[in-house]
């Protein structure tokens, strides 16, 4: 139908779709209504194919405007594809005294107002050494007293309909939450994690961390 009527009107779309559902009710013989069907299903199997359609040999050659405008190969149109931005997060999964810290998703982006540990994003993959040297970590740990690396835990890469997520969680103890660690987030006890939504990927990271314990143990 799109290259019978040249229509450029993206079939995926939401106007696609209703456009040509009402063009293929205008079109169908109620009478014959699982003939026309039957009929149209192979005649887009068989001669009006996505590639290189036979048109010399088409019943339609005298009325198909797509191929009068040579636009046959530009039809159906579809929405171009979003791309797929890859993200690289690095969580921080900071505890002092069976607490935790957890911050709130806001803006436009991703899992809006869902709970996280705090994040530092980064334009590529980082190992550990070179994630302590950005700004933001050193910032967050200033006035910790000391800390210590406990584990690290890599998880697979996490995909979402236009992010491609790398994802490791990076978990420590510590003597004392710092000022900005207490400004940013919130101070929640272990026990009452379970409160706050979070996304597939953080219980994903409470998953893969429930089974590292039972290993150990």
């Amino acid at each position: 139908m799109s290259r019978l009527y040249d229509i450029d009107t993206p079939i995926d779309s939401s106007r696609g779709k209703n456009e040509f559902a009402q063009l293929a009710q205008s079109l169908l013989p109620l009478s014959r209504a699982a003939e026309f069907n039957q009929a149209a299903m192979e005649f887009g199997a068989l001669q009006c194919i996505p590639a290189s359609p036979d048109c010399p040999a088409c019943p339609f050659t005298d009325r198909c405007l797509a191929l009068a405008h040579k636009t046959v190969d530009k039809r159906p149109v579809k929405k171009a594809k979003k791309e797929v931005k890859p993200r690289w997060f690095n969580y921080l999964v900071i505890r002092s005294d069976h607490q935790t810290l957890l911050g709130q998703r806001t803006g436009r982006d991703i899992w809006q107002n869902l709970y996280e540990y705090p994040l530092v994003e980064t334009d590529r993959a980082v190992d550990f050494t070179a994630l302590k040297e950005t700004e933001a970590f050193a910032d967050l740990f200033e006035g910790t007293g000391e800390w210590i690396l406990r584990r690290t835990v890599v998880l697979p890469k996490h995909v979402l309909s236009h992010r491609l997520i790398y994802p490791v969680f990076y978990e420590f103890d510590l003597q004392r939450f710092s000022d900005a660690m207490r400004s940013r987030y919130r101070i929640v006890p272990e026990q009452e994690l379970d409160r706050f939504p979070v996304s597939r990927l953080i219980e994903l990271y409470r998953e893969k961390r429930s089974d590292l314990q039972r290993t150990i143990f």
